[in-house]
């Protein structure tokens, strides 16, 4: 599976209202061989039917929609200059924002990110949001969980419609090639150094 950052937000602007639909799609980590990313930004209406299958109707600029994606592969020819997982987001969703063609980043008002396998952070979801420059009132690192991802997507629109927040970014990554090749070799990453303890 790849790993995907998702950036969700309202479909309060003309930009976001003319933007694809969310209808539960999601892809996630596959450990191919080589280290990547993916990210997605939420906008697109969903269908009234849709809609009105909930409990309580959302107004029509809360509904969350996909913007935007970003994915990354990264396939060093040298060990030492693979990414970590956390320049994988970074750059996915750097991405997930241009295929937006807006300034979204900045709005991140919810950030999850799925438990990486390949290398161990303490609070990533805050190393995360220092790199982009944010401070988003919810982040979020959760535990090891197959259907993680898809409840973190939903729960990000379920926070747009709430209107919690304008902007969710949902993001996984993973670099388990790049570690294991490095620890086959003796070779020290200049990662983030490797969180023991967590």
């Amino acid at each position: 599976m790849e790993p995907f950052p998702v950036v969700a937000r309202s479909a309060a602007t003309k930009q976001s209202r003319l933007a694809l639909l969310i209808d539960g799609l999601l892809r996630f980590a596959r450990n191919d061989g080589e280290s990547n990313a993916r990210g997605e930004l939420v906008v697109q209406k969903e269908k009234r039917e849709k809609l009105s299958n909930t409990t309580a109707r959302v107004s029509e600029d809360r509904i969350p929609v996909i913007v935007g994606v970003g994915e990354i592969t990264d396939r060093p020819k040298e060990i030492a200059d693979g990414l970590e997982p956390l320049a994988l987001l970074e750059a996915a969703l750097r991405r997930a924002e241009a295929d937006s063609g807006g300034n979204l980043l900045g709005d991140i008002g919810s950030l999850d990110i799925v438990n990486f396998l390949s290398w161990r952070y303490r609070d990533p979801e805050k190393l995360l949001a220092g790199r982009l420059g944010i401070t988003p009132k919810h982040a979020y690192y959760g535990p090891v969980g197959g259907e993680s991802p898809i409840r973190y997507l939903h729960q990000a629109a379920q926070r747009i419609a709430r209107g919690e927040c304008s902007v969710a970014a949902v993001c996984g990554a993973e670099a388990q090639s790049t570690a294991t090749k490095a620890e086959r070799a003796g070779v020290s990453l200049p990662w983030t150094p490797f969180a023991h303890d967590v």
